[in-house]
C-alpha cells in the first residue's frame, strides 16, 4: 500500500505490458505522494508506450520541475520531443539525458541525431564515447563509421566498419556502407 511499494508494481505491470494496471498503480502512488518521481516516471512511460505523446510529455515536464537532474526523464522526453517531431528540443533533452544519465541508449539517441543534424564533429565525438562504453555492440561501430564518414576520415570509418563486421558477419547494413565507403 506504499507509494514505494505501488511504483515498484507499476514497473513491473509496465514491463509486463499491463498499461491498465501500471496506470492504476502509478495513480494510486502520485494521488499518495504528487511528487513520488518513480510513479510520475511510469507514468510518462504508460503515456509514451501508448503513443500519447502530448500526455507524456506534460507528465514529464511536470515531474522535471521536481527532479530537474533526473536521466531517464530526459531520456524519455528526447523521445517523446522527437516523435513530435520536435527534434531542436529533442536534441537538447537528450543532450541532459547525457549529462546526467550517461547510458548506451542516452548515447546512441544523442549520437544518432546530432549525426541527423548534420553535426557531425560533436555526433562524432559522442558516438566514440559510446563504442568506449560498449566495443562489443556491432551498432555502436556502425554508427561511429558513420559518424567517421560525415567527418571525411575514410580510414577511420573503414576500421569501424570492419570492426562491425567482425562482430556481426550477416549484417547488410555494414556491408551496404562499407560499399558507400568504397564508392566515396
Amino acid at each position: 500500500e506504499s507509494p514505494f511499494a505501488q511504483s515498484a508494481a507499476a514497473h513491473l505491470a509496465l514491463y509486463q505490458k499491463d498499461f491498465v494496471r501500471a496506470e492504476k498503480l502509478a495513480r494510486q502512488a502520485i494521488e499518495r505522494d504528487a511528487e513520488n518521481i518513480e510513479a510520475l516516471y511510469v507514468m510518462a512511460r504508460i503515456f509514451f508506450a501508448q503513443k500519447k505523446w502530448a500526455a507524456a510529455k506534460w507528465v514529464i515536464k511536470n515531474a522535471l520541475e521536481i527532479a530537474p537532474s533526473h536521466g531517464g526523464l530526459y531520456l524519455l522526453l528526447g523521445h517523446t520531443e522527437k516523435e513530435l517531431d520536435l527534434l531542436h528540443d529533442a536534441l537538447d533533452a537528450y543532450g541532459l539525458a547525457v549529462k546526467f544519465y550517461p547510458t548506451d541508449e542516452a548515447l546512441e539517441s544523442y549520437g544518432l541525431l546530432l549525426l541527423k543534424r548534420g553535426r557531425s564533429a560533436e555526433a562524432l565525438l559522442v558516438l566514440e564515447r559510446l563504442v568506449a562504453l560498449r566495443p562489443r555492440e556491432y551498432k555502436n561501430h556502425l554508427h561511429v563509421g558513420n559518424a567517421y564518414m560525415a567527418n571525411k576520415k575514410f580510414e577511420l570509418a573503414q576500421a569501424a566498419y570492419i570492426k562491425a563486421l567482425e562482430l556481426k558477419p550477416d549484417d547488410k547494413d555494414i556491408t551496404f556502407n562499407l560499399g558507400l565507403l568504397f564508392y566515396d
